[in-house]
């Protein structure tokens, strides 16, 4: 009897990502933190009258966005690892009942 062997693929994508890490979703979301940030943007700009504080915020704002939702290797991404830390943090540790 032949044994058959089953080869699996390294490196496939589930989902079509612009680059590493970073798909369509993240896209979507990055632009709507863009429109939010935009207008915080114009309002900055009505109250202060600087161009350059605004360039800034809004930069750094999309840059900083970009950066947390980009997944690594493990395809995690900051923000997944913040809301497991803290449903961590939050969950039992304390177990009342001992093996006898």
């Amino acid at each position: 009897m032949e044994k058959e062997t089953l080869l699996i693929p390294q490196g496939i994508k589930q989902k079509t990502e612009i680059f590493d890490g970073f798909g369509k979703t993240e896209l979507y979301q990055t632009i709507v933190v863009t429109i939010i940030a935009g207008i915080l943007t114009a309002i900055i700009y009505l109250l202060f009258h600087n161009i350059l504080t605004c360039v800034v915020f809004l930069m750094v704002t999309v840059c900083g966005t970009i950066m947390i939702l980009t997944r690594d290797n493990h395809n995690m991404s900051v923000v997944k690892q913040a809301s497991l830390y803290i449903k961590f943090v939050n969950s039992q540790k304390l177990f009342r009942y001992k093996r006898q």
